[in-house]
């Protein structure tokens, strides 16, 4: 089988876009746009609850600004607090 590969923005719309108008299964368009089924299930799933223009971004994670980390770490125990600057790089 060969790598799955990562879309671009306008791939990613164009495959949801693809499932929702019923051109096609699950398995089907992952397999046209070469990515898993589970990804294409979970882009199709952040389509229907945030919006069609929510999946034009790679990752569905939050970026965080420095200064929401650094007032986030302000609320942790001293011992935290350490571990939490070495996660955050900040």
């Amino acid at each position: 089988m060969s790598k799955k590969k990562s879309l671009t923005s306008e791939e990613r719309v164009a495959a949801v876009q693809e499932y929702l108008d019923g051109k096609g299964g699950y398995k089907a368009i992952a397999r046209k746009y070469n990515i898993g089924a589970t990804t294409m299930k979970r882009m199709v799933c952040r389509a229907k609850t945030e919006g069609i223009e929510s999946v034009a971004k790679a990752s569905p994670y939050r970026h965080y600004t420095n200064e929401i980390k650094e007032a986030d770490s302000r609320r942790l125990p001293q011992w935290k607090r350490k571990l939490n600057r070495n996660m955050y790089k900040v």
